[in-house]
């Protein structure tokens, strides 16, 4: 590498520019740093249709495209050979080398996590296009900081030299700076070629970035060929931005240009703009009419401004000799060129991505903007604070003072030495090459084990069900109300999600019968599959839509084309702009969910998406005699935070936040180790029996407070396998025999059928609590639960998980941790398409849950317990057990009632109850109920709602009246003493007891949830009202042969007087003498 004379600029640093730069500098410093602690929202107008912005366009892409005169310049001298250009490659440099930096700066101020910027380095992703724009970015800096340390070691040494400040010290280093300038001299050719490499491999990723968006990019930019034209319009701008650099320079210093250099120079730029611009034409012609030229007449400005003022003027004007050599003239031509490149870049980015659903458009905020000026307020001002301290610019001759040395000399190493470091240097570049394969390669491999998981998991295809079309007043025959979202186009692709399901009649609810929002064109023809906006051709009718389609149409007349008739592969050529099924899915849905954010629907992936569980074989490394807790240290060891959440959890702690339960609303200790019930007493002392329940491993006293995460029992939910069952009274762990490492090789998501190992059974036998919880549900026949039968939803499809917090509520357990709520799913008017009579059905909703009417009956296939008394199970004497550890009382002994196909009591709820808890005194001559559900008829949030209710007679302490505890498990149901059991009991339980027992009367109460009949076996209007009250004619006077659809009937006629109106607070049945619905206003004057 030959030498040429640089030199510090000398003279006054500060001038008026320079004041000008430092106050926009601060300026933009002062919106910086509100962004780096406010964050995006308060600075930027970026949104998350439109995640990028100004920042990216130009910061980043311009950023590194306008850097690009380093790679040339150096390509141009180190590579080709032309030296005599060498005066101009330490500027070139320095301006990349300045430019790279504010790049990583200014990605680091759009990024929403910038302190998590570093990982990139660590955390690989061979697959990545922007991991490999990040690499190559920060490896090229490291280059340019190399190619750069020549000029600082000049500029130190030239310190000590002329006795500058800091020379004392200096002076000390000469020797090592001596020493690493020549080694940096020495592996310079290697550091010049990795320069231009990596320059084309990250240049052109940039334009790769947006190859994966041809549905949201105007097709006049689009294409997919934009990778090779970023790197061509790279190599383009280089020297335009070399000449720029030179030129202001010298015109800030007072220099003569140096036009000797550069207007031989320029007369290589044309041909870079002749290849950019024959590439981008041919791009143009191949693609023919996918290029949108004049449906937006905003892009096609933006392009053709793009294309002539910055792409064919300059081309023009530097083939003309006199250009290039004129300072004037040949600023304003490079100025051209690099203008055409910041406004490619922009449009790229910014003009010509369009989101679908965006909201609102996007235009760069004060903020944004400032901040970028910012930047390019700060490299200018580094650039003159650089070339006053350091070696950089060409030496200049002029009249003022000498320079006090020439340039200094340096011995070069030998040879032997000079080819080691070439060496080395040349063994990191290939270690970073094969290191960069590997990772990419070992991505690949894990694209291909996923999908072979995916494939192993892939779940058993459904078929959407369609209820009676008689039931759909007003739809197309063959209407279904629930569909899977499952396609051959999409299954084809590496899928890691279920299908999923979509409930038709909810969004018809939602849209009050407007198709339009889905359906939202209409296909002229079996071959159009681009058809007309339905909007556009009502529009042409002088038709405004709104409103149910069938109020115009006859719906059996109409056929609704599917979304994959139009919407299928993305980027066709009949019409690129068309999204795929999958895109178009995504819009329509998130688009809509967002502008109805009281429907609570979700815009998360999670809501609509659940993953698939791979094949646990080679990821869990247990052998085949292992114990459960090696199990859990191998679940841990991925799933790092699970066990964490699950300590935080209600199903752990059985206790917590108890928002709804009187007196107790703000209290987090509440919990089933503190209530009383009258089936199994409480946990206390029968804690080792309730442990079989308990999602923990070993005794359960001083589990839940030991918080141990490797006691965390993650196969009692997530088995499979149907093999691991938990032992009752050995602390929580499995039965014998349970091949662990099969059960852990095959974990899948929770089913009905192991939820149910815990709900069906509680308290001890099947069915015996809850009454709508029983074993059948595991696989239960459609006519049984509409959603778990027909439809095969699981538990955590009502009861939504985050964090492994499940929501849900039930009576006897006072934590909460999310409500269930139907409209989730069934809006708030869920007979919206029950033809003529919703209206009438959905005015129940104000005083009647849904349980009500859909629940008619449970315990249908097993019967539940309804009551038990204590006195007999006393003085009857010992029986046998069951497989379970329960006494089995026989028939005759009177201790247990026992019934099937119960009918659900009913009371005023409005979702809070009162309880009693451990030590609280009871008045034992009146009925004691042990979780009142709270509400009555004028209370407006309270709601006529659906119970079973279990009654007992159980023993209560008769000097301190308060409800004992007996020790059941290893105490009455082994020696059947009542008297010694409550003994046992109370002493374990640490609560006091005089001695002395009585039987006080309770009732506890069950909330109905399941057991969901489908809607023709829902209750009829007199299954609760009397005949003459039920007639369309009491209000509607002229009204002739309306029969009610058949709603009027009963459906139940063998069950009498099912509503105990009178208790509820009503004189008659409300339906003759006006209930709330004429009560609130509005509703009219009660019937005569």
């Amino acid at each position: 590498m030959s030498t040429h004379q640089t030199r510090t600029v000398r003279g006054r640093f500060f001038s008026h520019g320079t004041f000008a730069l430092l106050a926009v500098m601060t300026l933009g410093g002062a919106f910086a740093f509100t962004r780096l602690l406010t964050g995006l929202e308060a600075v930027t107008n970026l949104t998350d249709a439109y995640p990028w912005g100004l920042w990216i366009a130009i910061d980043v892409a311009c950023g590194v495209a306008l850097a690009a005169g380093g790679f040339t310049t150096a390509a141009l001298i180190e590579i080709f050979g032309n030296h005599k250009y060498r005066p101009l490659l330490r500027p070139a440099v320095l301006t990349a080398w300045l430019g790279y930096i504010f790049v990583g700066v200014g990605l680091m101020f759009d990024l929403g996590r910038y302190w998590n910027i570093w990982r990139p380095m660590f955390n690989w992703q061979g697959n990545s296009v922007l991991f490999e724009v990040g690499m190559c970015v920060m490896t090229y800096l490291f280059v340019l900081t190399v190619e750069m340390s020549v000029s600082f070691l000049d500029g130190l040494r030239t310190r000590v030299e002329e006795e500058s400040r800091g020379a004392i010290i200096l002076r000390r280093l000469e020797r090592p700076l001596t020493l690493l300038r020549r080694i940096v001299r020495t592996v310079m050719p290697l550091f010049v070629v990795a320069g231009v490499v990596l320059s084309f491999m990250h240049q052109s990723s940039l334009g790769a970035l947006m190859v994966i968006a041809p549905t949201k990019m105007c097709s006049l930019w689009y294409t997919p060929v934009l990778p090779l034209l970023f790197l061509l319009s790279a190599i383009m701008v280089g020297f335009p931005m070399v000449v720029m650099e030179s030129l202001i320079a010298s015109r800030s210093l007072g220099r003569e240009p140096e036009m000797d250099l550069l207007s031989p120079l320029a007369k290589i730029i044309p041909w870079f703009i002749a290849a950019y611009g024959i590439v981008k034409i041919l791009d143009l012609v191949v693609r023919g009419s996918a290029v949108q030229f004049i449906d937006t007449p905003g892009h096609m400005v933006a392009f053709l401004v793009e294309m002539i003022l910055c792409l064919v003027v300059p081309f023009v004007l530097l083939l003309f000799k006199p250009v290039r050599e004129s300072a004037g003239w040949l600023l304003f031509s490079s100025l051209l060129v690099i203008g055409g490149v910041v406004l490619n870049r922009v449009n790229v980015f910014l003009v010509a991505y369009e989101p679908p659903f965006p909201g609102r458009g996007y235009f760069p905020s004060v903020g944004e903007i400032a901040v970028t000026l910012g930047l390019v307020a700060t490299i200018m001002f580094l650039y003159r604070v650089f070339i006053f301290l350091f070696p950089i610019m060409p030496k200049h001759e002029t009249s003022g003072p000498k320079p006090l040395r020439s340039p200094a000399t340096y011995t070069p190493l030998q040879p032997k030495t000079a080819w080691t470091f070439r060496g080395v240097a040349i063994g990191l570049l290939l270690l970073f090459s094969v290191l960069y394969a590997f990772i990419h390669q070992e991505a690949v491999s894990g694209d291909i084990r996923a999908t072979n998981w995916v494939e192993s998991v892939r779940p058993v295809e459904e078929e959407a069900t369609g209820l009676n079309p008689a039931e759909h007043a007003g739809r197309p025959e063959g209407y279904k109300r629930v569909y899977i979202l499952s396609s051959r186009l999409l299954d084809d692709l590496d899928n890691f999600y279920e299908p999923t399901r979509f409930n038709h009649t909810t969004h018809d609810e939602w849209t009050g019968g407007d198709c339009a929002p889905c359906h939202h064109r209409f296909s002229m023809g079996g071959d159009d599959r681009i058809g007309i906006d339905l909007h556009e051709f009502h529009d042409e009718m002088e038709i405004h839509l709104g409103g149910p389609c069938a109020s115009c149409h006859d719906m059996d007349s109409i056929t609704i084309q599917r979304c994959d008739s139009c919407h299928w592969l993305a980027n066709e050529e009949d019409d690129p702009s068309r999204l795929g099924l999958k895109g178009s899915y995504h819009r329509q849905c998130i688009g809509c969910h967002e502008d109805i954010p009281e429907s609570d629907a979700p815009v998360d992936c999670i809501g609509c998406h659940h993953p698939l569980t791979p094949d646990h074989g080679d990821l869990v490394a247990v052998d085949k005699g292992a114990g459960v807790e090696d199990v859990v240290r191998e679940c841990i060891r991925c799933h790092e935070t699970s066990a964490a959440d699950i300590l935080e959890s209600a199903h752990w702690n059985w206790s917590g936040h108890s928002p709804e339960v009187g007196g107790y609303e703000d209290s987090a200790s509440l919990g089933i180790n503190t209530l009383v019930n009258n089936y199994m007493f409480g946990t206390g002392p029968n804690a080792e029996y309730c442990a079989a329940c308990h999602i923990g491993i070993g005794p359960l006293e001083g589990r839940i407070e030991n918080r141990d995460p490797e006691t965390v029992d993650c196969l009692i939910c997530h088995d499979t396998t149907g093999t691991y069952i938990k032992k009752i009274g050995d602390g929580g762990r499995p039965v014998d025999g349970v091949d662990l490492a099969a059960v852990a090789h095959s974990v899948g998501r929770p089913s009905r059928d192991k939820c149910g190992s815990c709900h069906f059974y509680s308290d001890g036998s099947a069915n015996i609590k809850h009454g709508d919880l029983e074993p059948v549900l595991a696989d239960p026949p459609d006519d049984l639960d509409v959603h778990m039968g027909r439809y095969n939803l699981l538990c955590q499809d009502c009861h939504t998980t985050r964090q492994h917090k499940i929501a849900g509520m039930s009576m006897s357990a006072p934590v909460v941790e999310g409500r269930v709520l139907c409209s989730r799913c069934h809006s708030d008017t869920p007979h919206g398409i029950g033809g003529e009579y919703s209206r009438h059905l959905d005015d129940h909703l104000r005083s009647i849950s849904c349980q009500v009417c859909h629940i008619p009956r449970i315990a249908r296939e097993s019967p539940t317990r309804t009551f038990i008394d204590w006195r007999q199970a006393e003085s009857y004497g010992p029986v046998p057990l069951t497989d379970r550890g329960l006494p089995d009382w026989p028939e005759q002994a009177g201790v247990e009632t026992w019934v099937r196909d119960l009918v659900p009591e009913y009371r005023w709820y409005d979702g809070t109850r009162k309880v009693k808890v451990l030590g609280e005194t009871i008045d034992p001559r009146k009925t004691v109920y042990l979780n009142q559900p709270e509400g009555d008829k004028r209370n407006p949030g309270a709601l006529i709602s659906a119970f079973k209710t279990h009654r007992a007679m159980q023993p209560y302490d008769t000097e301190n009246k308060t409800l004992v505890i007996p020790k059941l498990w290893g105490g009455f149901w082994q020696h059947f003493n009542l008297e010694v059991a409550i003994r046992e009991g109370m002493e374990e339980s640490g609560m006091e007891y005089s001695g002395s027992y009585g039987f006080a009367a309770t009732v506890q109460y069950t909330g109905i949830h399941h057991e969901i009949v489908p809607a023709k076996d829902a209750l009829g209007c007199q299954d609760c009202h009397i005949a003459t009250a039920v007639d369309c004619r009491r209000c509607h006077s002229s009204i002739r042969g309306h029969e009610l659809n058949g709603l009027g009937h009963a459906v139940y006629p063998e069950v009498k007087n099912r509503i105990d109106f009178e208790a509820l607070g009503y004189e008659d049945d409300p339906a003759r003498i006006g209930g709330r619905f004429f009560i609130q206003p509005g509703r009219g004057t009660p019937p005569s």
